[in-house]
């Protein structure tokens, strides 16, 4: 398939879906550890190191739900290299405020069988707290491919930080670079950050 195409077909499709990390109900809210004010965005406390649980504050969402939105603008350095985003909205499903920090995980699964776990990216993070209803966001960068060529992905997996709740859904963004050249790294996870 042509790319500009590709490009063009792929920046209107939406996909709405669900998963599980903490609350339904309020607006986001602003977080030093130990502040029970609330504002309209998430709060983005002092970064943390990967992987690492901040001290203090609001204990780890557990119910969070996952709502993939519509794919981003293609970014072509180089004919043969185009890269798009898909936002990742993390709602506090939850009736209290929780943290989240960290990385979702992906997996995509392609229509070979095949699985792909999407590497995470290595940029600083911070912790984000979420009133109930409050929503965060993560970005998955992927490397598109060519119809003709490329990984064609069947469904994509995501599982919320910090939790074992992981909800599938379809991937209707079109085919992913070559098999082998997405596992050398150039589709990647980004950390949650606030709004």
């Amino acid at each position: 398939m042509n790319r500009t195409l590709l490009a063009s077909a792929i920046t209107g499709v939406g996909l709405v879906a669900l998963t599980t990390a903490c609350g339904p109900g309020g607006s986001t809210t602003t977080t030093p550890s130990s502040s029970s004010a609330t504002s309209s965005t998430a709060s983005s406390p002092a970064a943390v190191v990967p992987g690492e649980k901040p001290v203090g504050g609001p204990a780890t969402c557990t119910s969070v739900e996952v709502i993939p939105g519509v794919m981003g603008p293609v970014d072509m350095p180089a004919p043969e290299r185009t890269f798009a985003t898909v936002p990742l909205a993390l709602r506090n499903t939850g009736s209290v405020e929780c943290t989240l920090f960290g990385f979702p995980g992906v997996s995509f699964t392609g229509e070979d069988g095949r699985t792909f776990d999407a590497p995470r990216s290595e940029v600083p993070h911070s912790a984000v707290v979420l009133a109930p209803g409050a929503t965060a966001h993560a970005t998955l960068r992927v490397h598109l491919g060519d119809n003709g060529t490329g990984w064609h992905v069947r469904s994509v997996s995501v599982t919320p930080p910090n939790t074992d709740q992981t909800q599938r859904f379809e991937w209707k963004w079109g085919p992913l670079e070559a098999y082998s050249q997405v596992i050398s790294a150039e589709t990647v996870v980004l950390p949650v950050t606030a709004g």
